[in-house]
């Protein structure tokens, strides 16, 4: 598997959300299958990771819902009781195979299930946040200002300390010019939904979508696409504990697909 750089920059587009997709019952179907195997992971975060045949499987089960052209590379269940950072879900370097047919393509994420306060889930399912940023390398980890080796967490993916040099694309295929990689971000929106992150973290970045966890639903992205999670909680109520309670989420479960396409040759 590989990075290519002409096949990624013509393939890719606007992160999009089909709601609605899913019954219940299928929901269930998928969820009873992340079980069926074993073989989960986890790490220090309180995350779970459960990848291997129940992913083919559930694959097979929902692929004539998937609008995606490309062909199944993989993916995994998880469980995650906080929101994840800015990151991307390319492939992993240690999963790096020499095959010079195919490139990663998209990725699909089906929000599952989700452990919260109120039954609205507007109120407090939290959102997926996309970023109009794309970078063509394996899966990495926006961590700018993180004091120390990254390497030396345990995380599986690369980390980067500074933004400064990477060179970032838009869902249009276009570069966006390093200097805007040191633009500070919404200061509206952080205070909003993405407080919990460190502000320097997001420097740079640009929101391109934002959408509800909503199970049933699909989400499509590229798969060089820089993106995270929010709690849904506002500033101005931090101190306001039942109120801030009200607006987050404890815990939940989502299943991301990974797919490939043939590389583009030619001049």
């Amino acid at each position: 598997m590989i990075l290519d750089k002409r096949t990624l920059l013509q393939n890719v587009a606007p992160a999009k959300c089909h709601t609605k997709v899913f019954s219940e019952y299928e929901l269930n179907t998928l969820f009873d299958l992340a079980f069926k195997y074993g073989g989960a992971r986890y790490n220090r975060y309180g995350n779970v990771f459960i990848q291997g045949q129940s992913v083919k499987e559930a694959y097979e089960l929902i692929k004539k819902k998937l609008s995606i052209s490309g062909e199944f590379l993989g993916g995994n269940f998880f469980i995650t009781t906080s929101p994840y950072g800015i990151h991307t879900d390319s492939f992993k370097e240690i999963d790096f195979i020499d095959d010079k047919n195919n490139t990663v393509y998209r990725n699909v994420v089906i929000p599952l299930w989700i452990g919260k306060h109120k039954d609205n889930y507007r109120n407090s399912a939290g959102k997926m946040v996309l970023f109009n940023q794309r970078l063509i390398d394996y899966s990495a980890d926006f961590v700018k200002g993180y004091k120390g080796d990254y390497n030396k967490t345990g995380s599986q993916y690369k980390g980067y300390t500074d933004y400064s040099d990477l060179q970032f694309y838009h869902n249009n295929g276009k570069e966006i010019k390093k200097e805007k990689n040191l633009k500070p971000f919404d200061q509206n929106f952080y205070d909003n939904y993405l407080y919990h992150l460190d502000y320097e973290r997001l420097e740079g970045l640009t929101i391109e979508n934002v959408f509800d966890w909503i199970p049933g639903s699909i989400i499509e992205l590229d798969a060089i696409q820089v993106h995270c999670s929010s709690l849904n909680k506002r500033k101005e109520f931090k101190d306001d504990y039942n109120y801030l309670k009200s607006l987050t989420w404890n815990n939940k479960m989502g299943l991301l697909i990974k797919f490939k396409t043939e590389v583009i040759n030619g001049n």
